[in-house]
């Protein structure tokens, strides 16, 4: 294990200033970080598999997909329109 870092010292000279139920939400803030470290997407089969059954129907033109400008194009649109949308909400 790695000596304490002066953050490491400061985290830890804070600690018994928090009452039992901060430091339980600081303990699963850190499960959380150290969960996101630990998870390496390309070794779950079940998603590999998925990319690579999306990957197959694209390439044989069975899905045509959609090019960026499409994506793009779409989304100002359902951006616009949301923007119109509230805009009415809040004139009504």
């Amino acid at each position: 294990m790695l000596a304490p870092t002066i953050t490491d010292k400061k985290i830890i000279s804070l600690l018994p200033s928090l009452s039992t139920k901060q430091k339980k939400v600081i303990l699963s803030v850190v499960q959380t970080f150290i969960e996101d470290e630990e998870v390496d997407i390309w070794q779950d089969k079940d998603f590999v598999k998925e990319m690579d059954r999306r990957f197959a129907e694209l390439e044989s033109g069975e899905d045509k997909g959609y090019t960026i400008e499409e994506t793009f194009t779409k989304a100002r649109k359902l951006f616009n329109n949301k923007k119109e949308i509230s805009k009415n909400a809040v004139s009504a």
